[in-house]
């Protein structure tokens, strides 16, 4: 069972190939609250988790059979560096509309795989109707607590659904893919994705999981934007009138001195791609942005 998780103290090297940061490891696992359970691995590459999470996800989507699963993971691991941040920007943007892209292709993050205490984790934001409930007093966004309101829920609801809540009605079945996606912050350990298969977790009587705590090392990282967002502000230039193609323009700045793959995206899709005389000088102007 492993977990994802983002802490704000800095510690490890962004990058497995690099070296760890000033803060030890050892040192920071003094500091954190909660500590974890164990250390399983102190590095641990984020494309590894990554792909780990477009297996879960695509798991829901293909049958469950033995023979599609290890064709889905064998596309997985075998995929291009350019394919995977293509699929894993329009799953996490698009399908599921998270933050996983984001977190994974953040270079001021780095990785590593522990043992985690389910009860250290607090439930976030799934849709209005359950967050009145998980972030109540009686649950205080805790996963036990929120088991053992759905058992006595479905008790006493055995056909009907007054709080839609039926995501969770059967949650016997065997996890497949037990990873699921939380950030620690200031001590506390938060959801990110997975809330269904952490419930399901729960319901079978697991205590503890295994988690992919990601950490900030460095401050100065940039973040992935990925290509659909520089395209699509491509596109509404093209059709915006004078203010709000300055609008975009600014945005495309901001965007772009804010991500690590800004540069390479407008080169591609306002320059390369464009056959558009004023348009390519656009996309040319905005390179000098970062030059």
């Amino acid at each position: 069972m492993a977990i994802i998780l983002v802490s704000k103290t800095n510690v490890l090297g962004s990058n497995p190939s690099e070296p760890a940061a000033i803060v030890g490891y050892n040192d920071l696992m003094k500091s954190v609250f909660p500590p974890p359970l164990k250390i399983i691995k102190k590095i641990v590459d984020p494309v590894e988790v990554g792909k780990y999470y477009l297996k879960a996800e695509f798991s829901k989507i293909f049958s469950e059979s033995g023979s599609v699963k290890k064709v889905v993971e064998k596309t997985i691991e075998e995929m291009s560096e350019h394919d995977y941040w293509r699929m894993l920007e329009s799953l996490s943007f698009s399908f599921r509309l998270n933050s996983m892209f984001w977190l994974v292709g953040n270079s001021k993050y780095s990785w590593s795989l522990e043992e985690r205490d389910i009860a250290d984790i607090s439930l976030t934001g799934m849709n209005p109707s359950i967050d009145n409930i998980t972030y109540s007093k009686e649950i205080s966004n805790n996963p036990l607590k929120f088991n053992n309101y759905l058992v006595k829920y479905f008790k006493k609801h055995p056909k009907e659904d007054p709080h839609s809540l039926e995501q969770f009605r059967n949650l016997e079945r065997k996890v497949i893919y037990p990873t699921i996606t939380l950030k620690e912050s200031e001590g506390r350990i938060f959801m990110v994705d997975g809330s269904n298969r952490l419930m399901n977790l729960v319901r079978n009587g697991a205590k503890q999981v295994k988690a992919y705590i990601a950490r900030e090392t460095n401050p100065k990282g940039k973040m992935k934007i990925g290509d659909s967002t520089f395209y699509l502000l491509r596109v509404l230039y093209e059709k915006a009138d004078i203010n709000s193609r300055n609008s975009i323009l600014n945005t495309v700045e901001i965007l772009m001195d804010e991500a690590s793959d800004g540069e390479k995206a407008v080169r591609t899709y306002w320059v390369e791609h464009v056959r558009d005389k004023e348009l390519r000088q656009v996309g040319k102007k905005l390179l000098l942005f970062i030059e």
